[in-house]
């Protein structure tokens, strides 16, 4: 976890927040920005957990569940509700289900062939979106849901190549979609409320792997690989680029932005290897 100065240009060194070696990956922040919520297998199987910036250890949310996978998710509008996506070991289509922030029993939202998390806009918009790939794989399609009522309106489609990855974020005021090919160097800005669509060609890497909204929607957070490891970029509107961390010997990363626009959760992911030479066998 790193602060964002300058704009969300620059970032402090950042230091760890959790301290074990399994999987901890970022999925939002509570919506007074003092909280990282992640996923994590430190227990054994799949459950998100709320750690406070300044603590050492985090709290569990999600009472059950041991048998599904929890690690994709997003706060609600008015930051009530965590909304995340399951999807039970027997490999069964995927659901949403909503937790409170507080913590309790996961609930039921809606049930949908989902392509990558759901992402919400922040209060006082009131937008939550879904992405589908369509059964040729020829699009994504974007439909709105509430996280109390479930499945609503489709807003947008967007074409694909049917054998490609993409990645996507909605802005803070669910206005428009950031919408990337993986491993490619281009953002696609779709608009939701009739507006032009337009493409940023990301200045100096043409190798992206995710995106995500600034809090106040001016710009943009991207990851990428370098010659070292993988970095996290600050990306205008115009495709400047600022290199933001990078993370030496890094599999892969992404960044989550604090509502209040002064914080980034970065996933810093490694593997370590231990080399025996045996003589004699």
């Amino acid at each position: 976890m790193g602060d964002l100065q300058a704009g969300g240009t620059r970032i402090t060194t950042p230091t760890r927040l959790t301290l074990d070696e399994k999987w901890n990956d970022p999925l939002a922040w509570t919506a007074d920005s003092n909280s990282v919520l992640f996923y994590s297998n430190r227990d054994g199987v799949g459950r998100i957990f709320k750690q406070t910036l300044g603590k050492d250890t985090a709290e569990p949310l999600i009472n059950g569940m041991n048998d599904e996978t929890t690690n994709e998710g997003c706060l609600s509008p008015e930051g009530s509700w965590l909304v995340f996506m399951v999807q039970p070991s027997s490999g069964a289509i995927r659901s949403l289900v909503r937790i409170p922030i507080t913590g309790g029993t996961p609930q039921p939202v809606l049930t949908a062939d989902l392509d990558g998390p759901p992402r919400c806009a922040r209060s006082p918009a009131t937008l939550c979106a879904m992405a589908e790939r369509s059964a040729d794989r020829k699009q994504l399609v974007f439909t709105a849901f509430d996280a109390m009522n479930g499945r609503g309106r489709e807003l947008a489609r967007f074409n694909t190549d049917p054998i490609a990855d993409y990645r996507w974020d909605l802005t803070p005021d669910g206005t428009r979609l950031a919408i990337v090919k993986v491993r490619e160097g281009q953002i696609q800005i779709l608009s939701l409320t009739g507006g032009a669509s337009r493409e940023i060609t990301v200045k100096g890497w043409d190798t992206l792997t995710t995106v995500a909204w600034a809090a106040d929607g001016k710009g943009l957070f991207a990851s990428s690989f370098s010659e070292r490891g993988t970095v996290v970029l600050s990306v205008d509107l115009q495709g400047n680029t600022r290199l933001l961390w990078e993370h030496e010997g890094g599999h892969d990363t992404y960044a989550v932005p604090s509502p209040d626009g002064r914080h980034l959760a970065m996933r810093a992911w490694d593997v370590e290897d231990n080399l025996w030479m045996m003589e004699n066998f």
